[in-house]
């Protein structure tokens, strides 16, 4: 379930990018990173560092976690694999 979730922000990222998932190169993979530290959270975290908040009615509390973005990255790159 988890892995669905993160191949999720690679479609969406993709879809933004106007991107098939055949045409994905490294410079797009340069710019997935980036694109995934913006991603809102969707559950609350309890985390024991520092936390990225965003502010406005429109935005939720906090952003994807390092741990999460790294997670992402590595389910991205098995699905390549």
């Amino acid at each position: 379930m988890r892995l669905r979730l993160r191949l999720k922000y690679l479609f969406t990222f993709l879809a933004r990018e106007s991107l098939d998932w055949r045409d994905f190169r490294a410079p797009d993979a340069l710019r997935l990173p980036g694109f995934l530290r913006r991603q809102p959270s969707r559950q609350p975290a309890q985390r024991l560092g520092l936390t990225v908040m965003v502010g406005g009615a429109d935005l939720p509390g906090s952003l994807l976690s390092p741990s999460t973005v790294n997670r992402t990255l590595a389910a991205v790159s098995s699905f390549y694999d």
